[in-house]
């Protein structure tokens, strides 16, 4: 099956993902052609929050901005 590259935006709006997992899953997309975006957001930890509440906040207003989307 061929897949079109496409732009993948990486958040962690709640808890922290496994490290592990997220770099297997990384190393998949980008071997598929796709180019990662914020992908240091799925290695953030603060407590038990993938991230700060600013950083997570941010990520999100981020993914909500439609200017970033293609035209």
């Amino acid at each position: 099956m061929t897949h079109q590259a496409r732009t993948i935006d990486f958040v962690a709006p709640s808890g922290y993902p496994d490290s592990e997992v997220v770099e297997r899953a990384m190393e998949r997309l980008r071997a598929q052609g796709h180019r990662l975006e914020n992908a240091s957001s799925a290695h953030r930890r603060y407590q038990r929050f993938g991230g700060t509440d600013g950083e997570r906040a941010a990520d999100l207003n981020r993914l909500a901005d439609s200017t970033r989307l293609p035209a």
